[in-house]
């Protein structure tokens, strides 16, 4: 029996350590902003009031006084940091050793599709949201984005 030695490139784990540091902090950017910056209470808030008897994120939620500057993180800002979360942690999942236009291609329309699934689960009234067709533009932009980033990264 013949002993192997594994070759470990280096430069290939850190450019996949980058890719999950842009993942983890995208998708704890959209936490945040989901839970202090939104001025809507969340039904997670809800329960938290209810159930402990304690005061809302509300009451320690950053107020942003310039209107579409309000609705452009209100409405958008956690759903494309998600998205661009989930992108690129999907870009890690198609290690397959297959092409780098394969993967991309690949990870693109899986993350794509499951924010335009999500999103019609919204408007046919399966899952609680307000359907919106800006969102399912921002799920596509940023998985593009994030599958591109991933894919620059990756190589």
């Amino acid at each position: 029996m013949a002993d192997y030695a594994v070759k470990i490139n280096r430069s290939d784990n850190k450019r996949q350590i980058w890719i999950v540091l842009i993942s983890a902090a995208s998708l704890v950017a959209g936490c945040c902003i989901y839970a202090f910056v939104r001025v809507t209470p969340t039904t997670i808030e809800d329960c938290i009031r209810k159930h402990f008897d304690l005061p809302s994120f509300m009451d320690y939620s950053i107020h942003i006084e310039h209107g579409p500057t309000r609705l452009l993180i209100n409405s958008y800002a956690a759903d494309a940091l998600w998205m661009l979360s989930f992108s690129t942690g999907c870009y890690l999942l198609f290690a397959d050793g297959s092409n780098v236009s394969r993967r991309r291609n690949n990870c693109f329309v899986l993350a794509a599709g499951a924010g335009i699934f999500l999103e019609s689960l919204q408007a046919a009234g399966f899952i609680y949201g307000t359907y919106d067709f800006l969102d399912i533009l921002i799920f596509i932009v940023f998985a593009y984005v994030g599958t591109y980033i991933a894919s620059k990264l990756g190589q």
